[in-house]
């Protein structure tokens, strides 16, 4: 019991694990009703009067419902339309006719509208239109549910009738699928919203926040005895080794599951506040989100199966953890191969299709585990030595397996952690060659010293080798394809690329004229040859020739219609525009993902090269010996923080330099000195230049904001002195924003770290000017005084207590 009181005191006294949890859950909590405000706030603010509206519903028979939830809403759609002609007369003449007309054939309906109490109150109608529009939908979810139970057994029938699905893989597959539903067919239905179930119980950014969490309790729990030394004697004591093992595991699990229970609990909680679940008693499939889902579970049920569901996948993810620490020297080790494999486990899961024979990998891992809500929402099997298997019965027997296994193995570890290494007579052979090398190259210099302890001592060379490797691959070998459409745009814009001159202009006329005088010369052609005048041969060649032209009218709308953008920006600037191939440009300023996942890798390998700079004196306690030499203070700090700058901008050549390689072997040439509103995502950005002007400009606007980061990395370095805790918060603080962009939540751009790696997706109107001084005035702001206390901090003013 004493060793269980020490683990948990030595958790409850940590400020900064205290102080993250309430942080991060308001934070949760604030993002998530954001969000739900942003897309449903029309609904949550008429939550009353939506349960006032359904209550009238619950007792009507389905089919009745639905048809009296349809014409109710086709009676507001048309009231919404009588209400909205005056503002299409003005915008569109033509529909004003659409408008009289329609009240010409229902007369009844006009009438009914200027005696309803939506005249003159478009708010009230449009809350209506709203309510009843969620009721009908809801109906058809259930109507369209009972229809696809009783089609199941027949479609199956008629696969199976088919020959490639006889006696096979897929026969076995569509028997056990009609066999699963088989028990649904009778389940008791009803309307409710499912909005809050679905938005709450899918809200993917507390798994970002949990998984930080638990590395950090990881880290509290296995790593700070051997990141100060006390694990040898530690494990000479008594009770130093199964018994602590044991408790530090018992602990792990205790503390990750009421983590678990606290943070999604409180967005449940949340989400019944905003929108209220409704009948708890009624099934899950009554939604349309839940259609799929095999397990007939009432919301209630559904909603304790995703709470227990989710803490053990923490669990899982926690146990991965622990084992990485115990059976690792160093915490980059760890956050290394922690990333690669929720990397791997996460492209798995997003791109394996869910039908192929690998899908295995796509559900048997990490992060299939935490998507809890299509884990249930999703009927799927999984192809197992050839033979279908339920899908939620292999991640049980997976799951369950590997916390049980990983429990046995981080114990056997903790406990054997001593005789694990391997000392053969050759082992100093590499000692002895870097002592032998040193001598020779020795040198008395700070910054070479420095350097040396980084990449040598401080393995910093397999971060940039694993670099590197990465971005070898991410380098194209193989020459991209086009497809039909975009190899004739390709030829258009061969002729058309550069300045939108006058000959440029008559080409485009006369290619349209072409277009519009096609039909009449087929017309024309025809009755020649019905006249005789051809042969059927010419007939067909010129036929011929025609389908080749059609094939290209396609691409020549596109051309056409960047040709419409140049005139008008022309016009609008007095500048010359310039034809710009699209493809090209787009691949350069308007694939945000691609730029997403570039910057998550340079943050994760930039905080794994540069954070031991400063924690490694700590770790060995040299700090306090170089304070007291003569050049162990300002010049030291200089030369480390000049060390990180350096590396930050190798590391951004390297993560940056595949793409514009990518560019220039595999796309078509742009003409670089054309103006940037010459591409149509710049038509309003304010700034005068080229694009090749503009390219450099974001390049240096991000190599400066990288190098701003550093002084931020530095400052919380010295602050925690721990490596494997500044890794954490640093993967909380720049890496956790960017992997919530690339899921969605595009708006943290502009309130985080994610602009440097998006610049050219928010400087591209009118307020670049604007975004551009604020964001990096800010960023400016920031690192100065990430610097001042940084360096304060390092020279023993502010010292923060152990």
């Amino acid at each position: 019991m004493r060793l269980l009181y020490y683990e948990l005191y030595k958790i409850g006294t940590k400020k900064l694990l205290i102080g993250l949890i309430p942080i991060l859950l308001i934070m949760n909590i604030s993002l998530y009703t954001y969000t739900e405000w942003q897309q449903n706030g029309s609904l949550i603010r008429n939550m009353h009067h939506y349960q006032l509206v359904e209550s009238t519903y619950q007792s009507l028979p389905l089919q009745e419902g639905y048809r009296t939830a349809s014409s109710k809403m086709q009676e507001l759609e048309l009231f919404n339309l009588f209400a909205s002609e005056a503002v299409i007369a003005t915008h569109n003449p033509e529909w004003k006719k659409e408008i009289e007309a329609k009240k010409q054939q229902q007369p009844e309906a006009i009438k009914a509208y200027l005696s309803s109490p939506y005249v003159n109150n478009n708010t009230l109608l449009k809350r209506d239109l709203l309510l009843y529009s969620k009721i009908a939908q809801q109906y058809k979810a259930i109507i369209d549910y009972r229809s696809r139970m009783l089609e199941m057994q027949q479609r199956a029938a008629d696969m199976l009738s088919v020959t490639i699905f006889q006696n096979n893989a897929s026969s076995l597959n569509i028997h056990k699928t009609v066999k699963d539903f088989a028990p649904l067919q009778q389940l008791p239905l009803q309307i409710g919203l499912e909005e809050g179930i679905v938005s709450s119980t899918s809200f993917t950014p507390l798994d970002v926040t949990v998984v930080v969490l638990l590395f950090l309790i990881t880290i509290y729990i296995f790593h700070r005895e051997r990141e100060a030394g006390l694990l040898p004697l530690l494990h000479t004591t008594r009770r130093g080794r199964l018994d602590t093992a044991a408790v530090k595991l018992g602990i792990l699990t205790f503390v990750t599951l009421l983590l678990s229970l606290l943070f999604y609990g409180s967005i449940l909680l949340v989400a019944n506040y905003l929108y209220e679940f409704g009948d708890w008693n009624r099934y899950i499939q009554s939604m349309a989100s839940f259609q799929g889902a095999v397990q007939p579970l009432t919301v209630l049920g559904y909603l304790l199966q995703y709470l227990i569901l989710k803490s053990f996948a923490c669990l899982l993810i926690a146990i991965v953890m622990a084992l990485l620490f115990i059976g690792s020297q160093r915490p980059t080790q760890v956050y290394v191969t922690l990333l690669a494999m929720l990397g791997i486990s996460f492209i798995c899961y997003t791109q394996i299709h869910p039908n192929s024979y690998v899908n295995s990998l796509k559900y048997l891992n990490p992060v299939a585990f935490l998507d809890t809500f299509n884990f249930i929402s999703d009927y799927r099997n999984i192809y197992w030595f050839g033979y279908p298997a339920s899908k939620a019965t292999l991640s049980y027997i997976t799951g369950g397996s590997f916390i049980v296994i990983g429990t046995l193995g981080a114990l056997w570890l903790y406990t054997l952690q001593r005789s694990i290494g391997i000392y053969l007579p050759w082992s100093n052979v590499w000692q002895n060659i870097r002592i032998w090398t040193f001598r020779i190259r020795r040198s008395n210099s700070l910054f070479l010293h420095e350097c040396y302890k980084l990449m040598i001592t401080g393995r910093g060379w397999i971060i940039l080798g694993i670099g590197l490797f990465l971005t070898l691959q991410m380098i194209q070998t193989e020459a991209r394809t086009y497809n039909l459409e975009e190899a004739i745009y390709n030829q258009y814009l061969m002729k058309l690329q550069g300045p939108l001159t006058s000959d440029k202009k008559v080409f485009m006329e006369t290619e349209r004229q072409r277009f519009n005088q096609l039909g009449n010369e087929q017309a024309e052609w025809e009755q020649r040859y019905i006249k005789g005048e051809i042969t059927r041969s010419t007939y067909q060649d010129k036929q011929l020739e025609w389908k080749i032209f059609l094939d290209k009218e396609k691409s020549f709308l596109l051309v056409e219609k960047q040709y419409q953008y140049l005139l008008a920006i022309q016009a609008q600037t007095g500048h010359t525009a310039s034809f710009v191939n699209k493809l090209t440009s787009d691949q350069l300023f308007d694939r945000p993902s691609r730029d997403i996942v570039q910057g998550i890798l340079y943050l994760s390998l930039l905080c794994a090269l540069v954070s031991p700079i400063f924690t490694q004196d700590y770790r060995n306690n040299s700090v306090f010996l170089l304070r007291a030499t003569l050049h162990g203070r300002s010049r030291l700090f200089t030369y480390k923080l000049a060390i990180a700058l350096c590396l930050s901008l190798v590391l951004l050549a390297m993560t940056y330099s595949p793409m514009y390689i990518n560019l220039t072997r595999h796309y078509p040439a742009i003409d670089w000195t054309a103006s940037i509103q010459s591409v149509e995502q710049f038509e309003t950005l304010p700034w005068n230049l080229s694009i090749i002007n503009y390219v450099c400009l974001v390049n240096v606007l991000q190599a400066l904001g990288c190098m701003l980061l550093i002084p931020v990395i530095q400052l919380l370095s010295i602050f925690v002195r721990k490596q494997a805790l500044s890794l954490m918060l640093l993967t909380a603080i720049l890496i956790s924003p960017l992997a919530l962009a690339y899921i969605g939540f595009k708006q943290l751009a502009s309130v985080t770290f994610n602009g440097l790696f998006l610049l050219t997706s928010f400087l591209r109107d009118e307020s670049a000017t604007m975004m551009a001084a604020t964001y990096f005035g800010s960023l400016l702001v920031i690192s100065a005084g990430a610097a001042v206390f940084g360096w304060r901090n390092y020279n023993g003013q502010f010292m923060r207590k152990e």
